[in-house]
């Protein structure tokens, strides 16, 4: 009464107890439960293994368990067994071989016998099945070891064959069937074998690789005729059993003994031909020869290819804006019609609605997929793939693109390097321009994406220096001023050369000075206050140069100086600042 039942024998050297019931998980990932219930003596016991789905048991067998061994018969039929398998034909000669008709099933009575290869006739036509008599225990001496441990005889007809092959086709190797049929041409067996015929003529090879034709295109199948025991002429090759929607125009060629001819057809397909695998034939026919070659004809479903351009360049936007992934669509296989576009892999914030497109064959368009990101949107690189209901591919076509999402950004216009400082919070940019009085430069405080003040100082400002009171120093043409969201006091003219300092801690400008010596230019690194305009040297012992560049750190208590070149005792110094 158990599902697939398993007798096991068991040995233990003592008895024993064994019951419960636990999972366990597969490696496949299946969870099984299992329940034993064993009770066992000393020696041998019998137990019942029985499962079905995910549940097993495991029992003592029960007093009257007991094992059937149960024969089903097989459906009648034939099956036929040639020796030798292949025939080797050099022109309207016979072969014979040796055959057995194996009555599977106890099949008996008239069967007919024919191939399935054109001019390739089998004798004789008709032969007499007798029924065989019932199994039996037979003497097990000289027969093969699967029938003695079968304990039976071969239950066959044993024969001989005679094949005639009249074909005008040249074959090589070619597999064909021994069709058994009853006396209502029902076939009820076969036998397999393979067939060679060498006449004068020639052969045709196509390459057995599918070809691939879509709606609406050509497809070239090209051809090799090669001479067969010296035969010279003209030959027609032609494409048969095309599908609907495909034609083919023969082609002919002339043959020679000493040299090959080569070919290709063309096949033409039009807006009717339905997907699918097409068997075709291949067939070449001239001075009474003639020889075929098959290939598979492969019609995909029409489809979209969709890629986007230039992936590897990768592509960026920033939180609370919009941007786009351009995107390439074209017919594949004789696709028209709409299909719509869409974005896989988008990280979490970033939207893209999808887009449809008309399609036509042979044409490919180029459009664009607005891309709305949110403020809050997950920064780094995703790597997105676009895709179409209408694609060949489930997971889109072409590479994938790098989406890289950055934080919030603020167009400022043209800044130049010097004309950008940080405030204390936000940035300070600086943009001149002539106005009614004359020249003038307005600096703007822009906090988190918007101006919270906007400055205007007369005048142009070559430097922009950021103080640590939220203030930045702006160096002008014989002017200097403090700027504040409150406003631009005007303090000391700078000294010269103070643009390629940097600030210090306590809102002191750093930089080299150079002075007139004896033999030119002195260089020493001075502090200039702007608050005082005081200027008081700090090194001069060490060798600066002009167009070295000072850079602070985020506190200001350290600078680094880095000579414009390093040579001679020039070198690159961290500086602290007291």
């Amino acid at each position: 009464m158990l599902p697939n039942p398993l007798v096991y024998r068991l040995y233990s050297d003592r008895p024993f107890t064994f019951k419960g019931e636990c999972q366990y998980t597969r490696s496949d990932g299946t969870v099984m439960t299992e329940k034993d219930d064993i009770q066992a003596v000393k020696g041998w016991n019998t137990l019942v293994f029985a499962g079905e789905g995910q549940n097993v048991t495991v029992r003592n067998a029960a007093s009257g368990n007991r094992a059937e061994l149960t024969f089903t018969s097989a459906t009648p039929r034939v099956a036929v067994r040639l020796d030798p398998e292949s025939l080797m034909f050099a022109d309207n000669d016979l072969m014979t071989v040796n055959a057995r008709l194996i009555q599977i099933g106890n099949y008996s009575g008239v069967v007919q016998l024919s191939t399935n290869v054109a001019g390739l006739s089998v004798e004789p036509a008709t032969l007499t099945l007798n029924p065989l008599p019932k199994v039996s225990a037979q003497a097990t001496g000289g027969r093969t070891a699967r029938l003695r441990i079968l304990d039976l005889e071969p239950q066959l007809l044993a024969t001989k064959l005679t094949f005639r092959y009249t074909g005008k086709p040249n074959l090589n190797d070619m597999p064909f069937e021994l069709l058994i049929k009853d006396s209502n041409s029902k076939q009820v067996g076969s036998g397999t074998g393979k067939v060679t015929a060498v006449r004068p003529g020639f052969d045709l090879f196509v390459s057995p690789f599918p070809l691939t034709l879509g709606r609406d295109s050509t497809v070239e199948v090209p051809f090799v005729l090669s001479s067969v025991m010296g035969f010279s002429g003209t030959v027609t090759v032609s494409a048969e059993n095309l599908p609907g929607g495909v034609k083919a125009t023969p082609m002919t060629v002339s043959v020679t003994k000493d040299r090959p001819a080569t070919g290709s057809l063309t096949l033409t397909s039009d807006a009717s031909l339905k997907p699918g695998v097409i068997p075709v034939t291949i067939t070449a026919r001239g001075e009474g020869s003639s020889a075929t070659a098959s290939l598979n004809l492969e019609v995909p479903k029409p489809s979209v290819a969709v890629s986007i351009p230039y992936a590897y360049n990768g592509i960026s936007v920033y939180q609370g804006g919009t941007g786009s992934i351009e995107v390439l669509v074209s017919s594949a296989f004789g696709f028209q019609g709409t299909t719509t576009l869409s974005l896989t892999g988008l990280p979490k914030g970033v939207m893209a609605a999808p887009v449809s497109v008309q399609v036509k064959p042979m044409e490919s368009t180029t459009l664009k997929i607005p891309l709305t990101v949110a403020t809050d949107a997950e920064l780094g690189t995703s790597s997105v793939q676009v895709t179409s209901s209408d694609s060949a591919g489930a997971d889109g076509d072409g590479p994938p693109v790098r989406l890289t999402v950055r934080p919030t950004r603020v167009a400022l216009g043209y800044v130049s390097q010097f004309g950008l400082a940080a405030g204390d919070a936000g940035i300070w940019v600086t943009r001149d321009k002539y106005g009614a009085g004359g020249f003038e430069t307005t600096l703007r405080h822009v906090v988190d994406g918007k101006d919270s003040a906007a400055i205007t100082v007369t005048g142009p400002v070559y430097h922009l220096f950021g103080l640590p009171d939220a203030a930045v120093l702006a160096l002008g043409s014989g002017a200097t001023w403090v700027v504040t969201d409150k406003g631009a006091i005007p303090g000391a003219v700078a000294p010269d050369g103070a643009t390629s300092g940097a600030v210090d801690h306590l809102g002191r400008l750093v930089f080299v000075q150079s002075t007139a010596a004896a033999y030119g230019y002195q260089f020493r690194l001075v502090r200039w206050t702007p608050t005082t305009g005081t200027t008081e040297i700090v090194d001069a012992a060490q060798a600066y140069s002009s167009g070295g560049q000072l850079f602070r750190s985020n506190n200001g208590r350290w600078m680094l100086y880095r000579p414009q070149y390093s040579a001679g005792d020039s070198k690159s110094m961290r500086l602290q600042a007291k």
